[in-house]
């Protein structure tokens, strides 16, 4: 298990290895907002404070969507778009 920071809210949650970061999310309560949940519209970008990598890799398009919103230091990532593979501390951009 991998345990899931949410430092915006205070919550810490317990997630199994590969699940994906948008159900651990809204499994959590955590306040992070989602719209399309395809990697497009920027509504779920979140900073990954400690952890980055014991998440997927950030592909192409990921990285494309982030530059289209000015979020394109290494540290933010789309949580729809993120798998998580350990502890991770996430907090607002």
């Amino acid at each position: 298990m991998a345990k899931v920071r949410f430092e915006m809210d205070g919550i810490e949650y317990d997630a199994a290895d590969g699940a994906k970061l948008v159900d651990v999310c809204r499994d959590a309560g955590s306040s992070i907002p989602f719209g399309c949940t395809n990697g497009i519209c920027g509504t779920c970008i979140v900073s990954v404070k400690n952890g980055s990598e014991n998440l997927s890799p950030k592909d192409a398009e990921e990285g494309h969507t982030l530059e289209m919103f000015g979020a394109e230091e290494p540290e933010h990532r789309l949580a729809c778009q993120c798998v998580v593979h350990g502890d991770v501390d996430l907090d607002n951009p």
